[in-house]
């Protein structure tokens, strides 16, 4: 079998940047070793953490993606997503969809989701900014004019419990 050199001089390029192009030179200091993932976040002491299992039902079709978020607290909730605590991308099927937030250290939480039909992950908006795609929060919470606030979406997660809970989505 005959190769192509150009494939060999990108390998040897692709080579040499991974492995640093070798052993320092005189003013450059070898890069720090890399740390396995495992070690950049400890594990949570056992007992501390529980377990959140959302089930979302009344999507319309399943069509898209459902996104979930899992708040600690009100700041960002419900649309500043780099403030949730967790994200969670699920399949819709027959209308329903289950996210599951694993990890959820005890105290207070609201819940998100979107039915993200068209898979863009943006809320798409109609006439005056109100949502054309699903949407509904923990406890069913419904808001005046915006959405819910935090409070009245929030449930609390005790150590080691396992919290079911259900949402409706509204369009």
């Amino acid at each position: 079998m005959r190769t192509n050199p150009i494939f060999g001089i990108v390998l040897a390029a692709a080579t040499l940047l991974a492995c640093g192009r070798g052993a320092p030179g005189p003013g450059r200091q070898a890069p720090p070793p890399i740390a396995p993932a495992l070690a950049l976040a400890p594990a949570p002491p056992p007992g501390s953490t529980g377990q959140v299992v959302v089930d979302v039902v009344g999507c319309r079709n399943d069509r898209g993606q459902l996104l979930a978020a899992l708040y600690a607290s009100a700041d960002g909730f419900p649309g500043d997503q780099a403030k949730a605590f967790a994200h969670v991308v699920a399949p819709v099927l027959a209308g329903r969809a289950t996210v599951v937030f694993d990890q959820a250290p005890a105290g207070p939480f609201a819940v998100v989701v979107h039915h993200d039909e068209d898979s863009d992950f943006k809320m798409a908006t109609g006439l005056f900014g109100i949502p054309t795609e699903g949407y509904g929060f923990s406890r069913d919470a419904r808001g005046s004019f915006g959405p819910p606030s935090f409070d009245d979406s929030r449930f609390t997660l005790g150590a080691d419990e396992r919290k079911n809970i259900v949402i409706h989505v509204r369009y």
